[in-house]
């Protein structure tokens, strides 16, 4: 009878309350002492046997594909960073290349990599379609031998005279130092829009259902939505390449016509498969936050050291604030360093994209709604690659420093009918707040951060300290996507808003 009684004590299989997310063994009698201590047995046994459904679901779904983990992330590193994770804990990784297993049990230095892949954008274009072809990944090899049987691999001439121009533009006028891939994927594209003769022309911008149908092709060869979105861009760079080679007569006129509809026809194919993408990247963002994060310890910058320049000008920037209250003179220097540092506040401390502060307007400023202690409005149209939905909750105290911008600073600067909320000393919107907040930092002699960096500090501070539920409100409000946004469309109600950004507050200290 002993032995029976250690034997079941042994097997008993943990079940997770979903009151305290802890797991236990007994969890009847751990309802009944700690977390639904007045509730009635009926109200017990229900959540008893919600839990070990969910315990069943939980097991169902412990399998991954591997060829669903090459969708959502392109580049090898993160990739195999995200592998090793996920066999470290014991998941299951169905269609995965028996090389990957090696590449990815290789030790340490995965996570470094995964870290690194998702810093600037920069940095992202080259994790985005070069990378796996150089070191040989299995999955985009696959993709490779798809391609050429397709033929969709075949090229012109690196002689062709556009060709060649195309990569002496990139290199010499816009310094792109790394530039073959795109220039391949450009002669690749070219190369199936008009499949004949060694030299490309300009009959390939009369052909839209090509365009379309290779678009189609792309895809059927599993080719990752970031790939395919690069080949859309370099193509639109190579037809801002062709504007700058037209002569200014009336056939140059007319070429500019046409090259100005296929940028917008290739504009228009870029959507939906932008849409898919973001969709994937949010759903990485989501598992990342249920998982133990260590990226803080890899190096990376607390939130604290990252919002360093918003402590030390703030001095400065209180006797600028109080001079526009009091109505003192202002230097133009001032007035220059008061719209950085508000900027910043954005950016640093609410998390927010550059491009989303940068499309920010007057009317949606005014349509601004007071809850609780903090000042709640939305920002609907910005440039992003995503095209977020934007909800801010500013404390009193920021928004009386953003209304004193508005007020006693933005008027002088302001020449023409503008909407855009922060104008530039040349009256003109403010299109670079990235070169903003870094000016900013170097007047202090500090180190430039980035949005990218502190919103993935934040992300790894939320993972350490936050519930699930608490981490995916923390993710809907980082990732910054539409998608989420409208499905989970009540993000958009004021109390909703409050509540998510005084959670975020929390980070900032």
């Amino acid at each position: 009878m002993a032995k029976q009684a250690e034997k079941r004590s042994i097997d008993r299989r943990f079940v997770y309350c979903l009151r305290c997310q802890k797991p236990q063994d007994k969890l009847t009698i751990h309802l009944a002492r700690v977390c639904m201590k007045n509730s009635t047995p009926k109200e017990r046994a229900s959540e008893v046997q919600k839990a070990k459904d969910s315990t069943k679901n939980w097991t169902r779904t412990r399998n991954w594909d591997y060829n669903r983990i090459c969708e959502m992330l392109p580049h090898l590193g993160c990739r195999s960073a995200l592998v090793k994770e996920l066999l470290g804990m014991e998941y299951f990784i169905r269609n995965m290349p028996p090389k990957t297993m090696a590449v990815d049990s290789a030790g340490d230095g995965t996570s470094a990599t995964a870290t690194r892949c998702v810093g600037t954008s920069a940095t992202a274009n080259k994790c985005v379609g070069t990378s796996d072809e150089r070191t040989g990944d299995p999955s985009w090899q696959n993709v490779r031998v798809k391609m050429q049987k397709a033929g969709l691999y075949s090229k012109f001439p690196e002689d062709a005279t556009l060709i060649s121009d195309f990569k002496m533009y990139l290199t010499d006028s816009l310094s792109v130092s790394n530039c073959q891939q795109e220039v391949d994927n450009v002669s690749r594209f070219l190369r199936y829009l008009q499949p004949r003769g060694d030299e490309p022309n300009l009959d390939f911008l009369k052909k839209s259902i090509e365009t379309r149908d290779y678009l189609t092709r792309l895809r059927q060869t599993d080719m990752s939505t970031a790939t395919i979105l690069n080949y859309i861009k370099n193509m639109i760079r190579f037809v801002d390449f062709l504007k700058t080679k037209l002569d200014l007569g009336k056939e140059g006129t007319d070429l500019n016509s046409m090259c100005q509809g296929y940028k917008e026809l290739l504009q228009t194919l870029r959507k939906p498969v932008a849409k898919v993408h973001s969709q994937a990247v949010v759903t990485m963002n989501i598992i990342e936050t249920s998982m133990p994060c260590h990226r803080l310890s890899d190096g990376m910058r607390s939130v604290a050291d990252c919002q360093d320049i918003l402590k030390v000008a703030k001095a400065d920037f209180l006797k600028i604030f109080k001079k526009l209250m009091d109505e003192s003179d202002v230097s133009e220097v001032e007035k220059t360093s008061f719209r950085y540092y508000c900027e910043a506040v954005m950016v640093l401390r609410h998390f927010q994209l550059p491009g989303a502060v940068e499309g920010m307007t007057v009317t949606e400023w005014k349509s601004r709604k007071h809850v609780g202690s903090r000042a709640v409005f939305g920002i609907h149209h910005h440039r992003t690659t995503a095209q977020p939905i934007v909800t801010i909750a500013l404390a009193l105290e920021e928004e009386a420093w953003l209304q004193a911008y508005y007020e006693e600073i933005r008027p002088g600067y302001l020449k023409d009918s503008c909407n855009k909320f922060f104008i530039s000393s040349n009256g003109k919107p403010v299109h670079r707040v990235t070169n903003d907040v870094s000016r900013l930092h170097e007047s202090y002699k500090l180190q430039p951060v980035g949005s990218i960096e502190v919103r993935r500090a934040a992300e790894a501070m939320a993972t350490a300290t936050f519930m699930k539920s608490q981490k995916e409100d923390v993710a809907l409000d980082i990732v910054h996507n539409s998608f989420l946004a409208n499905k989970f469309h009540q993000m958009r109600l004021p109390q909703v808003i409050l509540a998510r950004g005084i959670m975020l507050e929390s980070l900032n200290e």
